[in-house]
């Protein structure tokens, strides 16, 4: 025999959690999470109709319910704006510099750095030259080497 899915008690509509998925239009997995929020049982599976619409709706739509979501918006509003200001106030000030600035200039200083760097064997070897032939190839070459082992190891570097 098949348990009543709806009986009147001392005028009270008792149902089972099927019903009031069938009366909310979800499932009962969801009618099992409300009565885990707080939703009101009779006993397990079974509720007071009454009682659930009550407190569905007392949750979601009362005057104490929609004042308590505006305070929280208003907070959440609040502080954002807090936020920016003072954004704005360490932007002014010079606290505050954009990621892509830094990330710009610090890519033009290696940029020269490098260029500067490539150009030193040259200078040696001119120099080198003059006075001391016999080494001067070796001396740039090995400067060469050091810079673009130091530069190599800079670009693997992550900062």
């Amino acid at each position: 025999m098949a348990k009543q899915e709806l009986v009147i008690e001392n005028d009270q509509v008792i149902v089972t959690a099927q019903v009031v998925a069938l009366v909310f239009g979800v499932t009962t997995r969801t009618i099992n999470d409300w009565s885990k929020r707080g939703c009101p049982k009779v006993k397990k599976n079974t509720y007071n109709l009454r009682e659930v619409i009550k407190w569905k709706y007392s949750t979601e739509s009362t005057p104490e319910g929609l004042e308590a979501k505006k305070q929280k918006a208003d907070i959440r509003y609040r502080e954002a704006r807090a936020d920016m200001e003072e954004l704005k106030r360490k932007s002014m000030i010079g606290e505050y510099v954009a990621v892509a600035d830094i990330e710009a200039d610090l890519a033009e200083v290696f940029s020269k750095v490098r260029i500067r760097l490539s150009n030193l064997k040259h200078k040696v070897l001119q120099d080198l030259n003059s006075s001391y032939p016999e080494v001067a190839f070796e001396v740039s070459e090995l400067i060469e080497q050091e810079m673009e082992r130091g530069l190599k190891q800079l670009a693997r570097t992550k900062l």
